[in-house]
């Protein structure tokens, strides 16, 4: 499979939120759900769509190649 731009990485939401504290209550996870993604080093992609609204696309989803 291949992606093009940016990947989002689990560092790089939590460094956007600050803490993994800031970002489970932003999202209205639980602080295990945010350390499940750190241990398998990826968000769920279902997150980084809402993820990449809620930051008016600071935080980019993956994309298929076309």
């Amino acid at each position: 499979m291949l992606w093009y731009g940016p990947r989002m990485k689990p560092r790089d939401v939590i460094a956007y939120y600050g803490s993994v504290a800031r970002l489970s209550k932003a999202v209205g996870l639980t602080t295990q759900a945010i350390y499940y993604w750190k241990k398998i080093d990826r968000v769920p992609v279902e997150w980084q769509y809402r993820l990449e609204e809620e930051t008016k696309g600071e935080l980019k989803r993956n994309r298929k190649a076309a």
